[in-house]
C-alpha cells in the first residue's frame, strides 16, 4: 500500500518517486552489507585463520574478504528467484529462523531448567532438533513451491461499502480448486515451529541423559540453574550462594 500511496500522492511530482525508490534501495543495501561483511568476517576468523599455518598479510585479508563479500552476494542475488516461489516475506522469515531459533532456545532451557542434562547429550538433543526443524521447513518451503500447501487469500471485494470509489469495477475471483494432499508434520502452521524445534531438542536430550546417565547436579554452579529451582536442586549452597553474589554485587558498584 505504501509504494500505491506515494505514487497518488507525489506521483505528479517530478523526482519524488525515484526519491522514495532510491530509499528503499540504501535502506535494504545497507542492510545487505553489513550481513555480507560480517559473513566476511565470519568465514576469515573461523574457517581459514585456523587452518593456515603462517599468518595471512594484509593483502591476502584484503583479497579474501572481498572475494567472500562477492561470492555471498552473488548467491544473494542468485537466491531471489527461489524467494519468489516460496511465499510471502514473513512468512519465509519466520519459517527460516527458527530452525537455529527453536534448538538454541531449547538448549538454554535444559541448561536453566534441567540441570542433570550434561553438555553431550544437550549438544546432541540440538543437532537432533536442528536436523528435524530443517527437514520440515525445507519440506514446507517445496511443497509451497509445488502448490502442496496454499495460504488462501482474503476476500478484496468492497460489496456493502458506502465509499465512493473511482474505479467501482469489483472484481471476483473463482475459488481455485486444490489437490488434497496426506497431512504431514510440515503442514503445521509456521507460528508452530519455534515451538516445534524447543521440543524436538529437550525432549530428546532429556532422553540422551536417561539413556547415557545424568550429570551429578550438586557439582554444579547454582548461579547457571533458574532462581526459582536452586532451592530446590541445591537446599545447602543457596543461602551461602546469595550471599555471595550480595557481596560481589555491593563491591561493584562501590565507587
Amino acid at each position: 500500500l505504501l509504494p500505491i500511496l506515494v505514487m497518488k500522492v507525489f506521483g505528479d511530482y517530478p523526482g519524488l518517486a525515484g526519491l522514495f525508490i532510491s530509499g528503499i534501495f540504501s535502506a535494504s543495501l545497507s542492510s545487505l552489507s553489513t550481513g555480507l561483511n560480517s559473513l566476511a568476517a565470519i568465514v576469515l576468523e573461523d574457517f581459514v585463520k585456523p587452518f593456515t599455518k603462517n599468518p595471512l598479510t594484509e593483502r591476502q585479508t584484503r583479497y579474501l574478504m572481498r572475494g567472500t563479500v562477492l561470492v555471498f552476494g552473488v548467491i544473494a542475488v542468485v537466491l531471489v528467484l527461489v524467494v519468489e516461489k516460496l511465499g510471502t516475506v514473513l512468512q519465509l522469515s519466520m519459517s527460516l529462523v527458527p530452525i537455529s531459533l527453536g534448538p538454541l532456545l531449547g538448549m538454554f532451557l535444559m541448561g536453566m531448567l534441567l540441570p542433570w542434562i550434561d553438555a553431550k547429550c544437550a549438544f546432541a538433543g540440538a543437532c537432533t532438533g536442528l536436523t528435524t526443524m530443517a527437514y520440515v521447513v525445507i519440506r514446507a518451503q517445496i511443497a509451497i513451491a509445488s502448490k502442496e500447501i496454499v495460504h488462501p487469500t482474503k476476500p478484496v471485494s468492497t460489496a456493502g461499502c458506502t465509499y465512493h470509489f473511482d474505479n467501482v469495477t469489483t472484481v471476483y475471483q473463482d475459488p481455485m480448486i486444490h489437490e488434497e494432499f496426506d497431512k504431514s508434520i510440515h503442514h503445521v502452521s509456521f507460528l508452530f515451529y519455534t515451538l516445534i524445534g524447543v521440543c524436538s531438542t529437550a525432549i530428546p536430550g532429556l532422553l540422551y541423559a536417561c539413556c547415557f546417565g545424568k550429570q551429578d547436579v550438586s557439582q554444579l554452579n547454582p548461579l547457571v540453574v533458574a532462581p526459582f529451582l536452586r532451592s530446590h536442586f541445591f537446599p545447602k549452597k543457596t543461602a551461602d550462594q546469595n550471599n555471595l553474589v550480595h557481596l560481589y554485587e555491593k563491591a561493584e558498584t562501590k565507587l
